[in-house]
C-alpha cells in the first residue's frame, strides 16, 4: 500500500490578528502579541497584551492572512481595508492574566457584531485541515498495521 502526500497537506492555516479597543480608541498593531486560543459559535478566548482592555470594553478584531502580512496604514473605523480578510466586534466578558507572562492577558470576547456567514466560513476552514489531518493520520496507521 503506497501513501500519497500533497503540499496541501502539510500547510498550516495562517492567520493574524491586529484589533481597535472601540472603547478607548487604542489600536493595536502587532499581531505577535494577539492569538485565538479557541473559538466557538458566538465568541472566543483571546489572548492580547495586558493593558489592550479591560472588563465591558468592545474591541474590533480584524484578521490578516498570511505569516507576515502587510497591515493598513490607517485602520478603518469598519474593521474593513486592504488586507484584512474579516472582521468583527465583540465585549469582552472576562479577563485574567496569562500564565507564566505578566505582560499578557486571557481574555473571554463575546460576538457583539459579525458576519455569521464569514464567521462559519473561518471556523469551516479550520474543520476542514482538521479533518485532513485526521485522515492523513488514519492512512498512516493503516499503513503501518
Amino acid at each position: 500500500m503506497a501513501i500519497n502526500f500533497k503540499k496541501e497537506d502539510f500547510e498550516q492555516l495562517d492567520y493574524k490578528y491586529i484589533m481597535i479597543n472601540q472603547t478607548s480608541g487604542t489600536e493595536y498593531r502587532n499581531y505577535n502579541h494577539i492569538w485565538i486560543e479557541n473559538f466557538s459559535d458566538n465568541g472566543m478566548t483571546i489572548v492580547l497584551p495586558k493593558a489592550s482592555c479591560n472588563l465591558g470594553h468592545n474591541l474590533m478584531l480584524m484578521f490578516l492572512k498570511g505569516r507576515k502580512p502587510r497591515i493598513p496604514a490607517k485602520l478603518s473605523k469598519d474593521g474593513m481595508g486592504k488586507g484584512i480578510i474579516y472582521s468583527l466586534m465583540g465585549k469582552v466578558k472576562t479577563k485574567r492574566d496569562k500564565e507564566n507572562n505578566a505582560n499578557l492577558s486571557v481574555v473571554e470576547l463575546q460576538f457583539s457584531q459579525f458576519d455569521k456567514e464569514g464567521w462559519n466560513k473561518f471556523i469551516g476552514k479550520y474543520e476542514e485541515k482538521q479533518e485532513d489531518i485526521t485522515q492523513t493520520l488514519e492512512h498512516i496507521k493503516a499503513y503501518e498495521e
